[in-house]
């Protein structure tokens, strides 16, 4: 699973859940370069669609 995580100052949020790897960089060729540092690109082992995310405080993957 692949996680998109974006941040901006106090801001934190999910900007996309992909399966597949070639599909998530895809879609971070399309984020305009300005807001390319804003983006963190994870990897999640172990972890398959559908999944639950709940968040309590904050954001934690």
């Amino acid at each position: 699973m692949f996680i998109i995580v974006a941040t901006k100052g106090n801001w934190k949020w999910v900007s996309g859940v992909f399966q597949a790897e070639d599909v998530a960089r895809q879609y971070m060729d399309l984020i305009p370069d300005e807001l390319m540092g804003y983006q963190e690109f994870i990897e999640v082992e172990d972890i398959a669609y559908p999944f639950l995310y709940y968040r309590a405080s904050g954001i934690s993957i």
